[in-house]
């Protein structure tokens, strides 16, 4: 007998291209960007509009696949943090940029090791969960 999910996951799966053709075709992502220029949130605020709206979506996926909520923020923080530092966002360049007064470009491949760190550390807390989970069991 066929799991009925399945069906459910086929409907996401063939869905989601129509899905994204349909926003394109409506130009949703240009009145997105319109919207978030002027509306007069500051970036940090859209960011967490952005988390708040696609963490229920992601969250109940990632416990159902056994992962640790602990650990899965741990990694969704690293990722925001490399989102921070690498182009074309870059926001904590453009901040060292205007603060500093040095050129973004420079100030980009002046990251470069920083960003070499942070996907080695991605990559170990990915690997070995429980060294992100070892201070929660010391408690």
């Amino acid at each position: 007998m066929v799991d009925p999910r399945v069906h459910d996951e086929f409907l996401i799966v063939m869905g989601a291209p129509v899905f994204g053709y349909s926003l394109t075709i409506r130009r949703a992502p240009d009145q997105l960007l319109q919207w978030s220029g002027g509306c007069g949130l500051e970036n940090w605020q859209i960011l967490s509009m952005i988390l708040l709206i696609t963490l229920p979506l992601t969250f109940p996926v990632v416990s159902e696949l056994g992962y640790d909520p602990i650990w899965f923020g741990v990694v969704v923080v690293k990722l925001v943090e490399i989102g921070l530092i690498t182009p074309p966002m870059g926001l904590n360049v453009f901040v060292v940029s205007a603060t500093t007064g040095v050129p973004v470009a420079q100030v980009f491949r002046g990251t470069r090791y920083l960003l070499i760190f942070e996907i080695i550390t991605l990559v170990i807390i990915v690997a070995f969960p429980a060294l992100t989970l070892w201070l929660r069991s010391q408690m």
